[in-house]
């Protein structure tokens, strides 16, 4: 299974301190053989039985008293010998200005369309899909709603049997991004070198269609779906003198959905999105010879935990999404290196 692709740029000067550039190409690329060919696999995990809780009054709050919450399922999962191969389509456009010596900013609009990728589906997803398919919330005749009703396995009394999760071609998505980034030097003589850097990317816009016939859905207004930050932004400033150099950095996230919005949608009792979450670095270096290199470095300087996610019923082990957060907290390295030379 093979296909040509080809990326094509262009860039262009009209001035010195202008540089206009832009780029068009195309991606291909062939399922793995894990992905088609695994063998089924049966596993048990701790999920929530949405459906069942939700016709029996247990949503947003109350979730966590239902009885079907937080247990053992069965599930299964295998590859998919019907896997079609990803394709893509990426330009951007975008410039970069110098008007001043040590001094550079740049913008780039970037544009993916991506068919056929192939994915990994969740089973908790499928389940909160599944839910709003017999509630009534998504079309009963969509291709997701057909699909999802499909691979939850049911009992006649409704009793939750089994959810399977094979590997499935996502028919479309497509992502528009903003980053926009600065650099700028400063020299200031016996006190040293300083760099100084900003940039910032934003999601501009969205969209994934799960099976052909779906429409495309803008995933930031349906965190059932998608609960990535949209934005992101970090800064740096080093400061280089004879053998040393130091570089704190700082890195910010967007806000994002709590935990009964991506049950339950936007608009929803309960739903809305967390604080912004931002975390400190700090590194000192020290060079002797060419030869002889000395790190300290300091991650999460100020020991920052993830905003609490106060929606979360009490039936998880933690109250933040583990997909976008992590609880590491303020952690210290040294390290020490020496090149030998012939």
């Amino acid at each position: 299974m093979d296909k040509a692709t080809y990326n094509l740029g262009l860039e262009y000067r009209p001035h010195k301190a202008v540089l206009l550039r832009g780029r068009y190409g195309t991606a291909f690329k062939a399922p793995t053989l894990s992905d088609q060919f695994q063998g089924t696999s049966g596993f048990y995990q701790t999920l929530t039985d949405y459906y069942t809780c939700a016709i029996n009054g247990f949503t947003g709050p109350t979730l966590g008293n239902c009885p079907q919450a937080q247990q053992s399922y069965f599930g299964t999962t295998a590859g998919n010998p019907t896997l079609k191969p990803i394709t893509a389509k990426v330009w951007d456009v975008g410039f970069v200005l110098t008007p001043l010596e040590r001094l550079s900013i740049s913008a780039d609009y970037i544009r993916w369309d991506i068919d056929n990728e192939v994915i990994q589906q969740n089973a908790m997803q499928l389940l909160v899909t599944e839910s709003q398919c017999r509630l009534g919330q998504l079309d009963m005749t969509s291709p997701t709603c057909v699909a999802a009703l499909s691979q939850v396995s049911r009992d006649s009394n409704g009793v939750l049997l089994s959810v399977s999760t094979p590997k499935i071609n996502q028919s479309k998505e497509k992502l528009n991004v903003l980053t926009i980034g600065a650099s700028y030097g400063v020299n200031a003589g016996p006190v040293g070198d300083f760099e100084f850097t900003v940039s910032y990317s934003d999601d501009l816009k969205h969209e994934v269609q799960r099976y052909a016939g779906d429409p495309l859905v803008d995933v930031f207004n349906d965190p059932t779906l998608y609960t990535d930050f949209k934005s992101k932004e970090n800064a740096s400033v080093t400061w280089s003198l004879a053998d040393f150099s130091s570089t704190f950095y700082v890195e910010h996230y967007g806000r994002s959905p709590n935990y009964l919005s991506t049950i339950n949608g936007f608009g929803t009792d309960g739903a809305g999105r967390l604080p912004t979450w931002t975390l400190c670095n700090l590194s000192l270096s020290y060079r002797k010879w060419s030869s002889l290199e000395v790190t300290a470095a300091v991650n999460n300087l100020f020991n920052k935990m993830p905003p609490i996610d106060h929606s979360y019923p009490g039936i998880q082990q933690q109250a933040y999404n583990e997909l976008n957060y992590n609880v590491f907290g303020r952690t210290v390295y040294l390290e020490a290196s020496y090149k030998f030379h012939k």
